[in-house]
């Protein structure tokens, strides 16, 4: 493991999974840029469960991911999201967005859900229909502009695989 240190910071550069939780319940914030959608399924379960026991409570992280469609692309960077294969046709897919408060910033947190379907058409041919914000979350992401409230998108998507 490696430390930096400035203006009274600490910088922590390492394994996470090796890093004693005594050391990792001192730090006040985290900044994952890729660590976790580098991981697979049963890694970002163990990554994401020793975080939560070992982070101190008010502690802040950044979280850095990515959301996609897995099956087009079955490598790293992996997708952040739950999908669930219903029957060789249909899947459903459920994504939940939060956002803390922002460090030096009048924005408040905000809570996001967002639902969908798909169904396989033909060989390369899904159609899919999304709810995005199904609660209807007053959210913004900049000051002055606020962000749409439930949003329905049907889409038909053809894969040149």
């Amino acid at each position: 493991m490696r430390a930096y240190s400035a203006i009274g910071l600490l910088y922590l550069q390492g394994d996470y999974v090796d890093m004693p939780d005594e050391d990792i319940a001192k730090c006040a914030a985290v900044f994952d840029r890729a660590a976790l959608v580098a991981l697979p399924r049963p890694m970002r379960e163990r990554y994401a469960e020793k975080m939560s026991h070992a982070l101190a409570s008010g502690a802040k992280m950044m979280l850095i991911t990515l959301e996609y469609d897995q099956r087009l692309f079955a490598a790293p960077p992996f997708a952040i999201s739950k999908t669930w294969d219903i029957n060789p046709r249909w899947s459903a897919a459920a994504l939940y967005h939060y956002t803390g408060e922002a460090v030096q910033s009048t924005l408040d947190d905000y809570h996001l859900l967002d639902l969908s379907v798909n169904r396989r058409l033909a060989n390369h041919w899904r159609i899919a229909l999304s709810a995005d914000n199904v609660f209807e979350e007053d959210y913004y992401t900049a000051v002055g502009f606020p962000c749409p409230g439930v949003g329905i998108r049907l889409g038909l998507n053809y894969a040149l695989h």
